[in-house]
């Protein structure tokens, strides 16, 4: 699942509520990418509770294994 917040209202919803709604249906791979910032963040599902895989902000990159490996720059994402 990907997802981008456009508001800080969404990211919470984002960031708490469909979390834990993605978690209890076993999504598992969930990404917030935030333009505001712009960043990135990544979860997996592991043992049934999500641990972060990896993010990052502006022009760093971070290198994502799931759902396929994928090397991102959150700068790159918006305009």
């Amino acid at each position: 699942m990907i997802r981008a917040c456009s508001s800080p209202s969404t990211r919470r919803k984002d960031v708490i509520l469909k979390r834990s709604k993605y978690q209890n249906a076993g999504v598992e791979s969930y990404w917030i990418v935030d333009p505001a910032i712009p960043s990135i963040l990544a979860r997996e599902l592991v043992d049934g509770k999500y641990v972060t895989a990896g993010e990052a902000t502006g022009d760093r990159a971070v290198t994502l294994q799931k759902p396929f490996r994928l090397t991102v720059v959150p700068s790159t994402l918006v305009s």
